[in-house]
């Protein structure tokens, strides 16, 4: 086809066009039996998938791969399995098994988003199927079968969306794409800083309905285009909110912000890679009077009349000239651009840095405080709120006819030597509350129906839960 096999980005395109026509051929002989071809970009093969399944091992993929995938697999609105293993490391780890309490969080999160599971083994070619493995799989799937009685009949409540850009550039960073199944840094970023903070999101292309959400949030890279600029544009004006971080929110000529951005201006590419912000009002928790740093080098430089953090250079770029690097980069002072600012409306909030690829980076707490206080100042009277349940939790809201189901996951993976192990499950203290928006009468524990306290306040319904260990399904009317 004359394609240099040398330039990368023509040989990814002729690949994934290969894989396509492939993937088109099999539909055409198999008829519209279940068919799911795994590791392909989900918007291009949406309309020759029957399912989405989203593949996850404790080992390569790591946890943090779960949630950005399912959020946005949920959104072509065809059935979702979650795709896991018995095994410790890899498919085909014969004599792997991870605990018992490591599959439970698999189920889990299954249950909380929306998708059935799937537990993967490898047959041995001789021995057979091991009987010791599918007892305990014989015993989570009656236990989960009472709780899909419930949660088959409702659907994950998300007020927030996330962009991601439906045509994927290739390559990005080196041979990984944006958009695609193996999604960008970004997004792992956002999945565990969005899950930490309790909020609900789905990730939606530019393609999908935006009205469903009270609040968009365009991630670190989002390239724009007129369709998205179009429904951005309308999403702005009929009231809707927006954060944006890095060069999204920027017109396609990467020249100045889209509408809406009144009273932020664009003063510019950031050309540098290791600068610091400063709260102008100190948020509480553990954030102190002092420029913390951005780790991160895509953004812009940004004017507004309206910053809650400002701009602080360094006393120069972290470079290396082959010779010699500059490693300590300390910070300067501030120089008069805001590093968050929101708009003259108050509608729409900018973070001039990739906040979300550096939160995957670093997971330092300063950045997550920073889109904290810019959520809660556009995202007003959310659909759930909590008190006293770490950060390491996890806690969603679903949504059936006549019932809400409110999930709580205590148990979370620890790093163990380069693996992500769950030994044992951990509990939560009974006296954790949470608040779903609504007058609700009565919440009781399920599969049991154990009956729990509530309360009602300002327009929600107020939770105080019992102790819970691993994970605990509320019911509630």
């Amino acid at each position: 086809e004359g394609i240099d096999p040398f330039d990368v980005s023509a040989n990814m395109e002729f690949q994934e066009r290969c894989l396509l026509e492939y993937c088109r051929e099999v539909k055409r002989m198999i008829g519209d039996k279940n068919l799911f071809f795994n590791g392909m970009h989900m918007a291009a093969v949406s309309g020759i998938e029957t399912h989405f399944e989203v593949e996850c091992l404790p080992s390569g993929w790591s946890y943090d791969f779960f949630w950005p995938h399912i959020s946005y697999a949920r959104g072509f609105g065809k059935k979702i399995v979650y795709m896991t293993g018995r095994f410790q490391v890899n498919w085909g780890d014969f004599g792997g098994f991870k605990t018992r309490a490591s599959l439970e969080y698999d189920y889990y999160d299954a249950l909380m988003s929306g998708a059935e599971v799937s537990i993967g083994d490898h047959m041995h070619p001789a021995q057979g199927l091991n009987k010791s493995v599918y007892q305990v799989i014989g015993e989570m799937n009656r236990w989960i079968k009472k709780l899909e009685l419930y949660t088959e009949q409702t659907k994950p409540v998300s007020e927030i969306g996330v962009l991601i850009n439906k045509e994927r550039s290739l390559p990005v960073n080196g041979n990984l794409c944006e958009g695609g199944t193996y999604m960008s840094d970004s997004y792992s970023g956002l999945a565990r800083m969005l899950g930490e903070l309790k909020y609900s999101y789905d990730i939606i292309n530019e393609t999908m309905d935006f009205s469903p959400y009270r609040l968009l949030i365009l991630p670190d890279e989002i390239k724009m285009n007129d369709e998205l600029q179009n429904k951005l544009d309308a999403y702005i004006k009929n009231g809707g909110k927006l954060l944006s971080s890095g060069v999204s929110g920027l017109r396609k000529d990467e020249k100045d912000f889209i509408e809406g951005y009144d009273g932020i201006r664009f003063c510019g590419l950031d050309q540098t890679n290791t600068s610091y912000f400063r709260f102008s009002e100190i948020p509480c928790g553990e954030i102190y009077d002092m420029d913390y740093a951005m780790y991160s080098s895509a953004g812009v430089l940004m004017d507004s009349s309206n910053p809650i953090a400002s701009y602080v250079k360094a006393y120069h770029n972290k470079e290396w000239d082959g010779l010699h690097s500059y490693f300590y980069t300390p910070p300067e002072k501030a120089d008069g651009h805001a590093a968050a600012a929101f708009s003259n409306s108050g509608n729409v909030c900018h973070i001039c840095f990739s906040a979300f690829r550096a939160y995957a980076k670093s997971a330092a707490h300063p950045i997550k405080a920073l889109v904290k206080m810019c959520v809660e100042r556009l995202y007003e009277m959310r659909i759930l709120k909590t008190e006293k349940i770490p950060s390491t939790a996890r806690v969603s809201f679903s949504k059936g006819k006549d019932f809400g189901l409110v999930h709580i996951k205590v148990t979370y993976p620890e790093p163990r030597c380069g693996m992500d192990i769950i030994e044992e499950h951990q509990t939560l203290k009974e006296g954790g509350c949470i608040w779903i928006r609504g007058q609700y009468q009565e919440a009781f524990l399920l599969p049991d129906k154990e009956k729990i306290e509530i309360d009602h306040t300002d327009g929600y319904t107020k939770i105080t839960l019992p102790e819970i260990a691993g994970y605990g399904l509320v019911c509630i009317r």
